[in-house]
């Protein structure tokens, strides 16, 4: 979703044009002296505009600024009564509710809405001069410029997402009934009356305009009623709202029949901000392998400019905008899309971990959309038989819709508005409205649909209802395979947040729907890049060493018995006591499975953040896969087998004798000693494949084995003729046991230990090379606290945090002057004494390792001293917020920045070093 999930949702009335002309002047965020000049000017033109007291402006918090306004309410002309109905309609059509805060002051209105929109558009007709002041059952009270009026609300059309407009039919003081409309400018202008021609052009010059600038717009309309024509419809409303059969289909035409004839007022422009590190999350998130398809209710024309704004489109892209009023012209430009761009794109949903067998879903070839082509091509020859001229008409029309020139012309850098060049090599971008997008969810174009939008980089929808929403969902699950994330903040995302496999709701100014109808919840944005890119990749790491290592563990268990039956000729005889069978899940090696999928992490969430492309391991299900999970049931088999027959042999070989002069090698004492193996070689295992070391994993590995050897000596001593048979009191005095413990952990172990060092070694993973980068840092940051304490990096980030008033402080941001000079002997003294030094044995060197320190790191000084002219890129808002890391990791922070965003101007400004990355040569 785009508003209040990628905005504030706090809406700011900016513009509006009526009857034409265009009202209101933008004023930035840094302007203050300037805006307070406007409204001291306002207030002193209202004032001048009201006959009587209007003590209802508030000033400090108006948003609208246009004395031009006044200018023209005091002229009797056209003009003037056109701005006179414009702010009725604003005062009037509405549910909001009037409240009053303090009793002192009842001229303090506040207003009460449902859509931050609404209030916001009743506010600014209040601070213009019309303001609301109450609802008296059926009478709504208000004050225009000084004078007191009531007008009687007669019906309410509610607004719904399949209207998309609102309306309400009032009877005015004099007598005549009006019904006054507002909503969007594609089901508004579709029912003016005819004749308005000029107008309606230049209404949509105007809202094209405020478009571009990333404002929200609504249409603004009113009609005048008569008695007879009134009453004949109420007794046909009355009538469908009675029904019950169909109800809401009655209703609707019912509505639909009034709202015709309508006379055109003007349109209105909202601002709503973007949230703060948008961009950037958005550009982390793409660079994490995400693909990001936006689903909003805004027009075209805003959606595309807050796209721009917000990382999800920028000039490099080729926008296709498919923007068709029938199915068939939705299919011409589905179909032209592909045409000029399907074999220069390949699929981007497979190549990013999409589909596959254990999804359900095979892979496409490149060229499968061409077979889609010719079957609706046969289909496009027949209709056009059918329907002649008017049909080739409507196809033309269609074909211009791909590469629209009203909406290519907002590409930044485009060299022309009027012949837009086609980058058939360029990333695409595909932008589709509502009405395209209901035909393009039917069955028979949904393949063309995801066929084109497969190869996109970004999806952009517009002017979509909450029920397309869900559809869009559901096709892209059904049809690529894929997971799917879907993020929104009101009620009208909660079938979209249901329909996706996870669900993340933010806590905005819309109510607690979403929240209470997904699996997580976030307050901004920008807090979905620590919840993906290191609480996600974390639980998706845990979960998967969690499972894969409790499965080796039952296998090395159960797997022992099975060997054991070649002893006893299959008769069932247990390898072990049943007691060491019922504690071996609950107490020996309980503890460290559940270590694994709580407390592991390969890499600390700083990193995490830094370098978002370790998420596509995920993406393209490395971590756990069918090929893994049998490497770890082979592993299983081997280990038990190694331990049944290494301890079968070694006492069946043994002349050990017990105390009382009887053979050693019996059933009971070769089973304890194969419990014992198994116990210790599965904990040490597990703990062989723990990512971080902490005083967790040793302590669950020590409690397993603590709790075996308890119950051996407390149970085993005391029923030593029950448990066992004794075992407990004789294995202990034996050389074999102890021996034995040893030999079957290395013997079991040394094969995973040298698999896991040769792949590090020759065969390394994303992970791998950031963890030798992290290790080489904090290496070479140890060497230089022993050697000196001027090669200690400083750049009081610690103390900056602490004083600063922001409580979050982007990790990286290097506040200025806080930089210290670089050290003798810096980073690339040190890696050509080190390229030197290793000269003569470079010949030996291993093929496919990495050289650690033969990647570009720049010096302190320079990441705290960027260039003049160029921004810091790690010194920007959103980028890595909420995270803090230790101020002597600035210089690996910087290094694993510039690897992970390849072909970044301002990395390379601050830098001044080539980009070298080794993550995308890896991936």
């Amino acid at each position: 979703d785009k508003t209040g999930t990628l905005t504030q949702n706090v809406m700011e009335f900016r513009q509006c044009s009526i009857r034409g002309r265009v009202y209101g002047e933008i004023i930035g965020d840094g302007d203050a002296a300037r805006a307070a000049e406007l409204r001291r000017q306002m207030d002193a033109r209202l004032a001048q505009a009201c006959e009587h007291p209007f003590p209802f402006r508030q000033s400090q918090a108006a948003t609208f600024f246009d004395t031009a306004l006044y200018d023209d309410l005091r002229a009797d002309s056209t003009q003037a009564r056109a701005v006179i109905e414009f702010f009725t309609v604003l005062a009037l059509c509405h549910n909001v509710v009037s409240h009053v805060p303090d009793a002192q002051r009842p001229d303090v209105i506040e207003y009460k809405a449902q859509s931050p929109d609404e209030a916001a558009l009743v506010a600014t007709a209040r601070d213009v001069g019309f303001a609301f002041l109450r609802r008296e059952r059926d009478r709504v009270v208000c004050s225009f410029l000084g004078h007191e009026q009531a007008f009687t609300l007669l019906a309410t059309l509610e607004f719904t997402s399949a209207r998309k407009r609102m309306s309400v039919i009032v009877r005015r003081g004099d007598g005549r009934i009006m019904l006054l409309c507002k909503g969007a400018d594609s089901v508004v202008l579709s029912r003016i009356r005819a004749g308005q021609d000029r107008l309606r052009q230049a209404t949509l010059d105007d809202l094209e305009l405020f478009a571009n600038h990333g404002l929200r717009t609504l249409c603004l309309a009113y009609r005048l009623l008569g008695e007879d024509e009134y009453a004949q419809w109420r007794t046909g409303y009355d009538r469908a709202v009675a029904s019950l059969d169909d109800r809401e289909a009655a209703v609707e035409h019912a509505c639909d029949a009034i709202e015709r004839e309508l006379q055109l007022i003007g349109g209105t422009a909202i601002e709503d901000k973007l949230q703060d590190g948008v961009p950037e999350t958005i550009a982390q998130l793409a660079l994490a392998g995400i693909k990001l398809w936006v689903l909003t209710g805004d027009k075209t024309e805003t959606a595309i400019n807050i796209g721009y704004s917000c990382n999800l489109l920028n000039s490099d892209m080729q926008l296709i905008v498919v923007n068709a009023d029938s199915p068939d012209a939705t299919r011409e430009q589905l179909e032209r899309g592909l045409r000029e761009f399907g074999d220069f794109h390949a699929d981007l949903s497979f190549s990013g971990g999409g589909g596959g067998a254990m999804a359900g879903v095979a892979p496409k070839s490149v060229g499968a959309w061409r077979r889609l082509v010719r079957r609706s091509d046969k289909k496009s020859e027949a209709k056009s038989d059918i329907k002649g001229g008017a049909y080739d008409m409507e196809r033309r029309h269609g074909l211009r819709g791909v590469w629209d020139n009203v909406r290519t012309r907002n590409i930044p850098g485009a060299a022309s508005s009027s012949s837009p060049l086609l980058k058939r090599e360029a990333p695409l971008a595909l932008v589709i409205d509502g009405h395209s997008l209901k035909f393009a969810l039917e069955p028979d174009l949904a393949p063309l649909m995801l066929e084109l939008a497969v190869r996109c980089q970004s999806v952009l929808c517009c002017r979509v209802s909450p029920l397309q929403k869900a559809l869009v969902v559901r096709m892209v699950k059904q049809g690529l395979g894929t997971l799917c994330l879907a993020v929104g903040d009101g009620a009208n995302d909660v079938s979209m947040i249901q329909e996706a496999d996870v669900g993340v709701g933010i806590s905005g100014e819309e109510g607690l729907q979403a929240v209470m109808a997904s699996d997580y919840s976030i307050a901004q944005f920008r807090f979905l890049q620590k919840l993906l890119l290191v609480h996600g990749r974390w639980a998706y790491l845990r979960i998967t060493s969690m499972v894969l290592n409790f499965f080796y563990k039952n296998v090395v268990f159960t797997m022992s018995l099975f060997w054991f039956q070649l002893f006893c000729q299959w008769s069932v005889t247990s390898f072990f006591d049943y007691t060491l069978i019922s504690l071996y899940n609950m107490l020996y090696t309980a503890l460290p499975p559940g270590v694994l999928g709580v407390f592991d992490l390969d890499l600390s969430a700083v990193v995490g953040m830094v370098v978002p492309q370790l998420y596509k391991r995920g993406i393209y299900k490395l971590e756990y896969s069918m090929a893994r999970f049998w490497m770890y049931i082979i592993d299983g088999l081997y280990q038990s087998a190694a331990i049944t027959f290494l301890v079968v042999y070694t006492y069946y070989f043994s002349s050990a004798t017990q105390s009382n002069g009887l053979d050693s090698a019996n059933y009971d004492d070769i089973g304890t000693v194969g419990a014992f193996c198994v116990v210790l070689t599965t904990n040490l295992y597990m703990g062989l494949n723990n990512r971080s070391w902490t005083w967790v994993m040793p302590l669950a590995q020590l409690f397993g084995l603590a709790t075996m050897l308890g119950v051996f000596f407390v149970y085993g001593v005391m029923y030593d003729t029950v448990f066992s048979s004794g075992a407990a009191t004789r294995i202990f005095a034996q050389i074999d046991f102890w021996l034995l413990l040893v030999i079957t952990a290395v013997l079991c172990l040394m094969p995973h230990y040298i698999a896991k060092f040769v792949r590090s070694a020759w065969y390394p993973t994303d992970t791998d090379v950031v963890r030798e980068i992290v290790h080489g840092f904090r290496r070479r940051r140890g060497k230089g606290k022993r050697t000196t304490a001027s090669t200690r990096p400083s750049h009081g980030m610690l103390n900056y945090a602490a004083s600063s008033p922001h409580k979050e402080v982007p990790f990286g941001a290097f506040p200025e002057g806080k930089s210290s000079p670089t050290p003798a002997g810096g980073s690339k003294q040190w890696r050509q004494q080190w390229r030197q030094r290793q000269a003569a044995a470079a010949a030996h060197t291993m093929e496919g390792a990495i050289p650690l320190d033969d990647l570009t790191a720049p010096s302190c000084s320079q990441v705290g001293s960027p260039r003049a002219g160029n921004v810091d890129p790690l010194n920007r808002p959103g980028v890595y917020q909420g995270v803090q890391y230790p101020e002597t990791d600035a210089a690996l922070i910087s290094c694993l920045h510039n690897l992970a965003h390849m072909g970044d101007p301002a990395s390379a400004a601050v830098t001044s070093t080539p980009q070298h990355n080794i993550l995308k040569r890896l991936s």
